[in-house]
């Protein structure tokens, strides 16, 4: 009793990186698992049902993202394989990110988090990011080709 049952394991590989990793979806919780400079790896993912990816794609953005982030020498923070819901209160709505933090002062990395309230979401095409703004926190995305 209390086990959780372990409903698929989906390979992923990252080429950039040449890191394998699995995916373990439990059903109700989906998990990252992989090993980098000596490090093992756990991150929460989760499938978001707007876009058209499975967990192969997803979990090889998350490794070469969070990879590219690591080896630079100003991290970044960063909300990785995010999206964003709307809610409602008292008659106001507000947006906010979900999705894998990384870089963050006060949280630790790969935990599945949410932001704050979104204020704006913009290109920097310079920069080749997706730059979301919260009421707290700036959360650059590095482009990913999938």
């Amino acid at each position: 009793m209390g086990e959780s049952i372990l409903r698929k394991e989906i390979p992923v590989y990252s080429e950039k990186y040449d890191i394998h990793g699995i995916v373990k979806d439990y059903g109700m919780v989906t998990k990252l698992f992989f090993a980098y400079d000596g490090r093992e790896i756990e991150m929460g993912i989760d499938r978001n049902p707007l876009k058209n990816e499975d967990f192969a794609d997803i979990g090889k953005a998350l490794i070469e993202s969070y990879i590219s982030d690591l080896s630079t020498s100003d991290r970044k923070l960063q909300l990785h394989d995010w999206y964003i819901a709307e809610y409602e209160d008292k008659g106001e709505t507000y947006r906010i990110g979900h999705g894998i933090v990384t870089g963050h002062k006060r949280i630790a990395d790969s935990v599945n988090a949410h932001t704050s309230a979104v204020q704006a979401i913009r290109i920097d095409e310079e920069a080749e990011e997706l730059i979301m703004t919260t009421r707290n926190s700036v959360y650059p995305e590095l482009f990913i080709a999938l």
